[in-house]
């Protein structure tokens, strides 16, 4: 249970919490259980509010997919899906909660006033160049191993290259769990 001042618990659909809010531009929605029966409802109402930022933790796999969904089965628009925020955070190399935290509210905050993030910045741009360095970090690394004819190593080096990724977005998960919505009024 949630023991904080100014904190309210609400037991209601995400949908339902959406609407009953009343969004103006001065609101934030972001969702980050990565339950997509949880999510996609929230989201789905968020998108046609004035809420200033809308936005979902995840991968990009599941971004796109998310994004799929909610264009198919929910009937949102082009404009409505734009304002969706995929995938949140700044690229600050964040692995804690508390430090995916901080790198959530940066990116919302320079949203809010207005700040273009530069691409080294934005998550799905240093995700991507991340990837990149891993894959030439495996193959300079794996030629070397396997002349030497031991796949297992090969398989512990290639593990490894991927753990980096892996263990953020098990962070992120554990994070994802305690937060459902939040509501950021200025």
């Amino acid at each position: 249970m949630w023991h904080l001042p100014c904190t309210t618990l609400v037991r209601k659909m995400p949908d339902d919490t959406v609407l009953d809010m009343k969004l103006d531009e001065r609101c934030a929605v972001i969702a980050l259980t990565h339950d997509p029966k949880l999510d996609d409802l929230a989201l789905m109402e968020a998108v046609r509010t004035p809420a200033f930022y809308v936005g979902a933790l995840g991968s990009r796999r599941n971004n796109a997919a998310r994004r799929e969904r909610l264009e198919t089965h929910f009937n949102l628009t082009e404009d409505q899906l734009s304002r969706l925020r995929r995938p949140i955070d700044i690229y600050i190399g964040s692995r804690t909660p508390p430090e995916i935290a901080v790198s959530i509210l940066a990116e919302v905050t320079a949203v809010r006033n207005g700040v273009a993030l530069p691409g080294e910045f934005r998550i799905e741009d240093a995700t991507t160049r991340l990837d990149v360095a891993v894959n030439e970090q495996t193959n300079a690394l794996l030629p070397r191993v396997t002349d030497s004819d031991n796949s297992s190593i090969c398989a512990a080096i290639a593990a490894r290259c991927r753990s980096r990724t892996a263990s953020r977005m098990g962070t992120a998960k554990r994070f994802g769990q305690r937060l459902k919505l939040i509501q950021i009024k200025y």
